[in-house]
């Protein structure tokens, strides 16, 4: 079933059924090269944009379209179920599996919202403000927990060293990087790795830690102190110079160096990646071109 459409906004040819032409639309304003991840979206948009009448028994149901209340001067344009609101609802519940350890569950959260932040619509450019800063977060723990659960799967004591620490670098909220500085510290000394121990301990203290994880961070650095701060192990890692992690390397990409950013998420990488799918995204290409996100009509105009 599909309906006319004259919407400037993808989601709205989404909604009437319209996919090829959606397709094409965030291709060019998103840089969407991999659209597999996002048929859960188009289905339950293009669904919850018609309503299934019931008529006689034994006839099919009468599909109706549904309108949003703004529309434009040459007609109505489809309802849209994925609002801002309903994200901001799904950030905070992301937020908590974060804070209990359900990474997994965490990581499906974040990137789900990554993945709808384009189908949102809203009236005004301060709205979209709102997105971009939802996109911005919502990528960030998404490469977070996947350095993560990467780490978990690591055979290589060393790189199981460095995605802590990189983890720890990641822009999360407060607590979260309490959290990821207490494990990387824990891991670390237990792997005699005395100098990095004592500086995220150091940056532990720095964040006002709980009382008896201060004294574990104080306890830390005494004994680092104690041998030399000497590491058992090379890391590629230097924490006076900030960095971002590359998802397709899982090495740092210091500040100073080149790099590239998905088309999508924007998240960086090194040049030698151009062209390949984006693993935080899963849906953007590393180095592609975009016009830039459209989703509400003063944008389009």
């Amino acid at each position: 079933y599909q309906r006319r459409v004259h919407g400037q906004l993808a989601v709205d040819h989404i909604a009437a059924g319209h996919f090829d032409t959606a397709m094409q639309m965030l291709h060019r304003q998103c840089g969407v090269a991999s659209f597999a991840p996002l048929k859960p979206h188009f289905m339950a948009i293009y669904t919850g944009a018609t309503a299934a009448v019931p008529v006689m028994p034994l006839l099919p149901a009468h599909l109706h379209p549904i309108s949003r209340p703004e529309g434009e001067r040459r007609g109505p344009l489809p309802a849209v179920a994925t609002s801002l609101a309903a994200l901001s609802d799904r950030l905070k519940v992301a937020y908590k599996a974060t804070t209990d350890g359900k990474f997994v569950e965490a990581q499906q959260h974040f990137r789900h919202i990554l993945h709808s932040v384009m189908f949102v619509t809203v009236k005004d450019k301060a709205a979209v403000g709102e997105l971009k800063e939802l996109m911005t977060i919502s990528r960030e723990y998404t490469a977070a927990l996947r350095l993560e659960l990467l780490r978990k799967e690591a055979t290589s004591i060393t790189q199981q060293l460095e995605l802590a620490v990189y983890f720890t670098h990641c822009n999360l909220q407060t607590a979260h990087q309490a959290l990821t500085l207490g494990a990387a510290m824990s891991a670390n000394f237990k792997a005699k790795n005395y100098g990095v121990a004592a500086s995220t301990a150091k940056r532990l203290l720095e964040l006002n830690a709980a009382t008896k994880t201060a004294q574990q961070a104080r306890k830390v650095i005494q004994l680092a102190e104690q041998n030399q701060n000497a590491n058992a192990h090379k890391l590629d890692y230097d924490d006076k110079n900030p960095f971002v992690v590359c998802p397709h390397s899982l090495k740092a990409l210091y500040r100073g160096k080149e790099q590239i950013r998905c088309a999508y998420c924007y998240q960086a990488c090194f040049p030698k990646y151009r062209g390949q799918l984006c693993p935080v995204c899963q849906i953007g290409v590393s180095g592609g071109d975009a016009s830039g996100m459209v989703n509400c009509l003063e944008q389009a105009k």
